[in-house]
C-alpha cells in the first residue's frame, strides 16, 4: 500500500466551443432539433378558434405598442397544415398586433410533433402565464392538458397553492354558464364557485335564478351550507 493518501481528483469538464454548423445556425436563427425562424405571410396563417382562451384586445393593443417600438421579440409558433397554410399554436395576440400595425410578415417557429404534443404547446404556452386568462379559460385549458398528460408524466404542480387553484379552475368549468360568468366577472370567488360546482344542475339553476334577481352575493361559508344543505333537501327559493 501506497505510504500517500491520494485521493482522487475530480477532473473538470471540458469548456465546450459551437462547432461552425451550430454557429451559423444561432446567426440564421435556426433553434435547437432543427427548428428555424422563418418569415411568414401573415396572410397565409389561420387562428385556431376550438381553443378554451379568447383573443382579448386591450392585449393586442399592448403588443402592438411594444412591437412598434421594440420589433417583435419572441416569435409565434405555428404548424404546417396539407393545403400550405399554417395554424398559430401560440402567439395570436401578437399576430393580431403585427397585422394591426400594418406589417405583411411575421417571423414564426414552424413546429413539428405528434397532435396532441402540438396541442400542449397551445394549452401550456397561456396556462403558463394565469393572471392573462379567465378562472373558466384556464380550468378547461387545464382538464384537457390533464387528459392528453394522463399516464404519460407527472403534472402536479409544484406548491400546495398551485393545486388548490388548479383544481377550483377545473372544478368551475361544472357550473351552469350564468355561475360560471359570476365567477369570471369575480362577482363570486373562485373559491366559493369550486364549492357551488358540487350542486346539482337544477340546485345551481335555482342558485343563479335567486343570485341573479337579487344582485347579492354569497359567501364561500354559505356555498358549503347549501351543498350540505342539497344532500338532504332540494333546493328551493324558501331554503334560499
Amino acid at each position: 500500500m501506497s505510504k500517500f493518501n491520494l485521493q482522487p481528483q475530480a477532473i473538470p469538464k471540458p469548456v465546450t466551443t459551437p462547432t461552425p454548423e451550430e454557429a451559423y445556425e444561432g446567426v440564421l436563427g435556426m433553434r435547437k432539433g432543427g427548428e428555424k425562424i422563418v418569415a411568414l405571410d401573415l396572410d397565409l396563417l389561420d387562428e385556431i378558434n376550438e381553443q378554451p382562451f379568447k383573443v382579448k384586445q386591450q392585449k393586442v393593443d399592448n403588443y402592438a405598442a411594444s412591437i412598434a417600438e421594440c420589433g417583435l421579440i419572441e416569435p409565434i409558433q405555428v404548424i404546417a397544415m396539407p393545403n400550405g397554410r399554417y395554424e398559430i399554436l401560440a402567439g395570436r395576440h401578437r399576430f393580431r398586433a403585427c397585422r394591426q400595425l400594418g406589417h405583411k410578415t411575421i417571423n414564426c417557429i414552424v413546429k413539428n410533433g405528434k397532435k396532441d404534443d402540438l396541442r400542449l404547446i397551445l394549452l401550456k404556452s397561456n396556462t403558463d402565464r394565469q393572471d392573462d386568462f379567465l378562472p373558466s379559460e384556464l380550468g378547461f385549458a387545464y382538464a384537457e392538458q390533464e387528459q392528453i398528460l394522463n399516464g404519460k408524466r407527472d403534472v402536479r404542480p409544484r406548491t400546495e397553492q398551485q393545486r388548490k387553484h388548479i383544481q377550483r379552475c377545473k372544478r368551475i368549468t361544472q357550473l351552469i354558464e350564468p355561475l360560471r360568468d359570476m365567477v369570471d366577472e369575480n362577482k363570486i370567488k373562485l373559491s366559493v364557485g369550486a364549492e357551488l360546482s358540487h350542486l346539482t344542475n337544477a340546485g345551481q339553476q335555482q342558485l343563479a335564478q335567486y343570485l341573479l334577481e337579487r344582485k347579492q352575493n354569497i359567501s364561500e361559508k354559505q356555498a358549503h351550507n347549501l351543498r350540505d344543505l342539497e344532500a338532504s333537501f332540494y333546493l328551493t327559493e324558501e331554503i334560499l
